[in-house]
């Protein structure tokens, strides 16, 4: 008799812990797709930076188109642009446009 009631009994507490434990698929057919917008705005800039040579002097000689600078400019420049913006324009004079474009690394062209 002892025997039989235990049987009953672990069957018993077999079948609750079976019970509750949720079913995977029970959770899916109550879930439902949701609708989120997402909006981010970023400021468009452009700067334009002397980093090194800002003051650079000039001994003017007679009769001489070109007189050399006593020193060089670096200037550095940064942009984050829109998506439709197709054009940005920096005027700068420089006598030698290969020696001043020595150093360029473009992360994101403007498209």
């Amino acid at each position: 008799m002892k025997k039989l009631n235990l049987k009953r009994a672990l069957v018993i507490a077999a079948g609750l812990v079976v019970a509750t434990i949720p079913q995977a698929a029970k959770a899916q057919l109550n879930s439902n797709a949701g609708t989120v917008t997402l909006n981010a705005t970023l400021a468009e800039s452009l700067t334009v930076n002397v980093t090194g040579g800002a003051v650079v002097n000039f001994t003017l000689a007679p009769n001489t188109a070109a007189n050399a600078g006593s020193t060089t400019s670096t200037i550095l420049t940064s942009w984050v642009l829109t998506p439709g913006r197709t054009k940005v324009t920096v005027w700068a004079w420089v006598p030698n446009g290969v020696a001043a474009l020595t150093r360029v690394t473009i992360s994101r062209p403007v498209r």
